[in-house]
């Protein structure tokens, strides 16, 4: 029997200081320069929407912004991104307590969500058959944050049948393709994630990344500003609010053409995606992929609520001075019990055999086991090869490998008490 090797647990120790963000010497200094700039100069670090597309225009020397729908004539489009732009813009300003440098990095990475927008409609002008091409089946991945999606997609990543979204691929869904290209958009995005080591190392601890592999596909809901992975980066509870008040559909197509975009440079018999997001929007998502078979991995609550705020108040550190973990609890324990509800409620009203259900606990003990009960759910053959790979990662892959992680629900906030009466029913 396989098992994975996890490193020593010691959740419930309280020895980081999640408020007091790490700050390397270079931050310091842009930050000084920053406060600087900005009495100098009004607007250099401008977080203004119509500054915003101006600038992202500039850069590309590409104009249209809109994409077509999923499932919709080519010549239909929907322009649905400025009202979570402007929602996202407003409470970036006036919730987030952003530094000069957090400014920068907030403004950064919207121009860069604009530019993808912009490549995406200059390359599906250019190739308008892309976006009524058929989506390959998926099998999709969730289940709430930190309760082994990432293992899981990991695994099944291995069998070369299944096309993966890359971290590379993520950053930018509409870059050129080819063996020059590929290399450099994966260089580029090693460099990043480096620059995220330097400015926040307990980040890698928390969720390793690597340009190579897989990610989560809540970064492509990012180029049309509606994506819960801004909400974890930072403080912006009204932005938040807004994301999980509204159905997200415009989103959940603009999701859809950008996999048929990617799919279009590498096609494979199906697709493997993962997103812990997805929880709210299930139906959403089924509409987009009428093929689909949600993976719902099960954990109990209480295991993941403290680890998930730690790793938001690290990445909200890296962009203020000031992170209230007390807040960050209390947005985040409601909206994930949110969460399991409507996926609850989903699952009533599909077919069950849209869906398989996953123990964390036998996930761990017994991985590969686990993975080839979810292939036969699926009605899918588990290759000898895909079997080999899966336990070649198995046997050079530890949890938690880059150092231990410490948290506690106090820190947040977060009475064990109340939590356990909040998530009564799915602990149940």
């Amino acid at each position: 029997m396989a098992k994975h090797r996890t490193a020593t647990s010691t959740a419930g120790s309280t020895d980081r200081r999640f408020e007091r963000p790490h700050r390397p010497a270079g931050l310091r200094a842009a930050n000084h320069a920053g406060w600087v700039l900005r009495r100098v100069r009004a607007g250099a670090l401008s977080l203004d929407p119509d500054e915003l597309v101006a600038t992202a225009r500039a850069r590309t020397r590409l104009d249209d912004l809109d994409l077509p729908s999923y499932r919709r004539p080519p010549s239909s489009t929907t322009a649905s991104f400025p009202e979570p732009l402007a929602v996202l813009t407003r409470s970036l300003e006036q919730e987030a307590d952003l530094t000069p440098a957090g400014r920068y990095f907030a403004r950064e990475q919207i121009i860069s969500s604009l530019s993808n927008r912009l490549a995406l409609a200059e390359v599906l002008a250019r190739e308008p058959g892309i976006a009524s091409s058929e989506l390959a089946p998926a099998i999709v991945i969730v289940g709430l944050p930190r309760s082994g999606t990432t293992l899981l997609q990991h695994l099944m990543a291995r069998d070369p049948a299944h096309r993966v979204l890359h971290h590379w691929e993520a950053a930018r869904p509409a870059a050129p393709r080819g063996p020059a290209a590929d290399l450099a958009a994966q260089r580029a995005t090693a460099r990043s994630l480096r620059l995220l080591d330097y400015l926040a190392p307990d980040a890698r601890v928390l969720h390793p990344v690597d340009a190579l592999e897989p990610t989560e596909c809540v970064t492509l809901f990012s180029n049309s500003f509606a994506s819960l992975e801004l909400a974890t980066m930072h403080q912006v509870p009204s932005y938040l609010r807004w994301c999980l008040d509204h159905d997200l559909a415009d989103a959940y197509r603009e999701y859809g053409v950008q996999l048929r975009v990617l799919q279009s440079r590498e096609r494979r018999p199906r697709w493997l995606l993962k997103c812990p997001a997805h929880l709210f929007w299930v139906d959403q998502l089924l509409e987009v992929l009428p093929d689909a078979t949600v993976v719902q991995i099960h954990r109990d609550p209480l295991e993941v609520l403290g680890s998930f705020c730690s790793l938001s108040a690290v990445l909200c550190g890296i962009g203020s001075d000031r992170v209230d973990l007390q807040a960050i609890g209390e947005r985040w324990a409601p909206a994930w019990a949110e969460g399991l509800a409507r996926m609850d409620r989903t699952r009533a009203q599909w077919p069950q055999a849209r869906f398989v259900d996953v123990d964390y606990r036998r996930l761990l003990a017994d991985p590969l086991a686990t993975v080839a009960g979810v292939y036969d759910r699926c009605g899918l053959a588990l290759t000898d090869l895909a079997r080999v790979r899966m336990g070649q990662f198995l046997a050079t892959h530890v949890q938690h490998a880059g150092g231990v992680h410490r948290y506690s629900l106090e820190q947040f906030g977060l009475d064990a008490d109340q939590e356990r009466a909040r998530f009564a029913t799915f602990r149940a």
